[in-house]
C-alpha cells in the first residue's frame, strides 16, 4: 500500500463544460482505489482552465514541491498529455518524480520498466505535443476554408451586433441588435460630429447610466471605445484572420501564474484579411468623420506639448499605478495615472505630482557621476580594448551563410518546377515559399550582421585605456536628452515614490550608496508650489 496522489489538467471552457475533468477524477480515483493504494486530500492536484504549452501552474507547482517533500510515493495522471503537452517539459517533470523516489504512472500510455520502454514512452510523449499541433492546425484551416466560402464561424460578435448560430444549412450570421446599435450610433455621431475626446465619450456614457457590454464595470474604458469607433464592421465591412495571439513583450501584471502563453494579439498583414459582408449600422462618411476627428484630437492632446520628461513610462507611485508627465502652469509634473484608469470615477490615490525638473536632473546628475567616474571608465575601456583586439575571423561565417542562401534558391526553384508540373496545390506552395522567405531573411540579416561587424573593427582607430576613457568622459558631458534618454532605459529598471522620497533600482553593475532622493518641502505662500530643497544620501 502506498501513499498516492493525482494530477489532472483541463485547458478550455469546452473541456470544462463536457465535465471532463470529473471525469479524469472520476477514473483516476477508481484506478488508485483498485491498486489498493491511499489518496489523502491534500495530494489531489487539480489546474482547471490551464494550458499544456506552460510550465508554470499553480497546482502542477504544489505538486512538483510535494514530491520533494515525499508527500506521496506514486502520482497517477490520465496520460502524459496532462502533464505538459510540451515532450521537453514532461520529461523535465517526470525526471522530476522520479529523482524524488516517485513513481509516474499514467493511465493510458506505456508506464516504461524497460529501456526499450522509455523509449517508447518518450516517443508517445512526442506524439501528445504533435497531436496539439495537428489538431490546432487542422482547426486553423478549416476556420480559413469555411470563411473564405462566406461563412460566419462562432463569433462574440461586435457590441450593436448579435450572432445568429448555424441551423441546418443555414450558416451562421450577423443580425443588428437595435438596443447597442443606436448606443453605437450615439458615440460615433459625438465623436464625428460634436468633436467629442474619448474621456467625453466614458463621461457622457456614465452620466446618463448606459454601462458597456459585459456590465463588469459601470463606466466604459477607453480601448473598448477606441476599439469600436475604429472597427469597420459597422460599415458593413466585417474582416476574419484580421490578427493573431502572440507572446506579450511586456506584461501588465507580474504574477507568476498565466492561464495562456500567447495573451496578446497583434495585426497581420492587410493582405491575409478575409472580408465578410455584413449588416451595415452606420454610413461610410460619418465612420470617416469620426476617424479624422480621433487624428485631430491625437494630434492636439495635451501630452504632445512639447516637454521632455526622462524617467517617463518607468516611474511608478507609491500605490502601483505608472505615474505620467503632466504640465500645470509653467511646471511640469509626474502625476499619479490612477485617476485615468478609474475615470470618470473619483480618484483614490492621494499622492500629489512629483516636480519632473527637479527630478529628471537628480536621476541625471547621479547616473552621469557614475559614468563620469575615471576609474569605471578605464576598467570599461580596458574590457572593451581586450575585445576589440582580439583576432576575429568571420569569413568561414560568411561564406557557410552564402552557401546557405545558394541552397535556399535551388529549392525555391525545385517547389517552383514541382507546382509547374501539378503536384502540388497552390496551398502547400505557397506554404513552402513562405518558410523558404523567412529563412532567407533570417540568413540575410545575419550576412549583414557579420559584414557590419568586420567593417567595424576595420574603421575603429587603435586607442589607448586611456585616451578611451578621457573621450567617453567629455562624450557624456556633451549628450543631447536624446541620448540620455536611451541611456536611463537601458539602465533604470524603475522609478517608484512621491514628494517625500524616491527610490532608484537599476542594472549599474557596481555598489552604489545613494539609493534614495528626498524632496523637503519649504512652505506655500499660494497655490503655485515653491522650489524645494533636495538632499541625497
Amino acid at each position: 500500500m502506498k501513499k498516492a496522489g493525482y494530477y489532472v489538467r483541463v485547458s478550455t471552457g469546452r473541456q470544462e463544460k463536457e465535465a471532463t475533468k470529473e471525469s479524469q477524477i472520476d477514473e483516476l480515483e477508481r484506478r488508485i482505489a483498485k491498486d489498493g493504494n491511499i489518496l489523502l486530500p491534500q495530494n489531489r492536484f487539480v489546474d482547471d482552465g490551464w494550458t499544456g504549452e506552460m510550465l508554470a501552474r499553480p497546482a502542477c507547482d504544489m505538486m512538483r514541491d510535494a514530491a520533494r517533500r515525499k508527500d506521496f510515493d506514486i502520482l497517477y495522471a490520465y496520460d502524459r498529455g496532462r502533464v505538459s503537452r510540451k515532450f521537453a517539459y514532461q520529461e523535465l517533470i517526470i525526471d522530476e518524480l522520479t529523482d524524488a523516489g516517485v513513481e509516474f504512472l499514467s493511465l493510458h500510455d506505456i508506464n516504461a520498466v524497460t529501456q526499450e520502454e522509455h523509449v517508447l514512452q518518450s516517443m508517445q510523449g512526442v506524439f501528445h505535443e504533435y497531436e496539439r499541433v495537428k489538431i490546432a492546425e487542422r482547426f486553423r484551416r478549416g476556420k480559413l476554408f469555411k470563411t473564405r466560402d462566406g461563412k460566419l464561424l462562432g463569433y462574440n460578435a461586435p457590441y450593436g451586433y448579435t450572432y445568429v448560430l448555424k441551423s441546418g444549412t443555414i450558416n451562421g450570421y450577423f443580425v443588428i441588435n437595435e438596443e447597442e446599435a443606436e448606443i453605437a450610433r450615439k458615440i460615433f455621431y459625438w465623436i464625428g460630429n460634436e468633436g467629442y475626446t474619448i474621456r467625453k465619450v466614458i463621461k457622457t456614457l456614465y452620466e446618463e447610466g448606459i454601462p458597456p457590454q459585459k456590465g463588469k464595470k459601470e463606466y466604459w474604458v477607453k480601448s473598448v471605445i477606441d476599439r469600436l469607433v475604429r472597427n469597420r464592421t459597422y460599415i458593413g465591412e466585417h474582416h476574419y484572420n484580421k490578427t493573431e495571439a502572440v507572446v506579450p513583450k511586456r506584461t501588465l501584471t507580474d504574477s507568476k501564474y498565466k492561464k495562456v502563453k500567447r495573451c496578446s494579439r497583434k495585426l497581420k498583414p492587410v493582405e491575409e484579411w478575409i472580408k465578410c459582408e455584413v449588416p451595415a449600422i452606420l454610413d461610410e462618411r460619418l465612420f470617416n468623420k469620426v476617424q479624422a476627428q480621433l487624428e485631430k484630437n491625437s494630434k492636439f492632446a495635451s501630452r504632445n506639448k512639447k516637454h521632455d520628461y526622462l524617467v517617463n513610462g518607468i516611474i511608478r507611485c507609491n500605490c502601483g499605478h505608472s505615474r505620467v508627465g503632466q504640465p500645470s502652469g509653467t511646471q511640469f509634473y509626474y502625476r499619479c495615472s490612477e485617476r485615468i484608469y478609474n475615470y470618470p470615477l473619483k480618484p483614490v490615490c492621494k499622492e500629489k505630482g512629483i516636480n519632473a525638473d527637479v527630478l529628471d536632473g537628480i536621476v541625471w546628475g547621479k547616473i552621469s557621476k557614475l559614468l563620469r567616474d575615471k576609474g569605471l571608465l578605464k576598467q570599461q575601456a580596458k574590457r572593451w580594448l581586450s575585445t576589440r583586439n582580439q583576432v576575429v575571423n568571420n569569413d568561414t561565417e560568411i561564406e557557410q551563410i552564402k552557401a546557405g542562401l545558394t541552397s535556399l534558391d535551388t529549392e525555391e526553384e525545385r517547389y517552383l518546377k514541382v507546382f509547374g508540373q501539378g503536384l502540388v496545390n497552390i496551398d502547400v506552395y505557397e506554404h513552402n515559399n513562405k518558410d523558404l522567405n523567412k529563412r532567407r531573411e533570417n540568413l540575410l540579416a545575419k550576412l549583414k550582421e557579420k559584414e557590419s561587424e568586420t567593417n567595424r573593427r576595420q574603421d575603429i582607430p587603435s586607442l589607448t585605456i586611456e585616451e578611451l576613457a578621457d573621450r567617453a568622459k567629455k562624450t557624456i558631458s556633451e549628450l543631447n536628452f536624446a541620448d540620455k534618454l536611451e541611456i536611463v532605459r537601458k539602465l533604470v529598471n524603475q522609478v517608484v515614490g512621491n514628494q517625500e522620497a524616491v527610490l532608484v533600482t537599476g542594472y549599474i553593475p557596481i555598489t552604489i550608496k545613494e539609493k534614495n532622493v528626498t524632496y523637503k518641502p519649504i512652505h506655500r505662500h499660494r497655490r503655485t508650489t515653491k522650489c524645494r530643497k533636495i538632499n541625497s544620501f
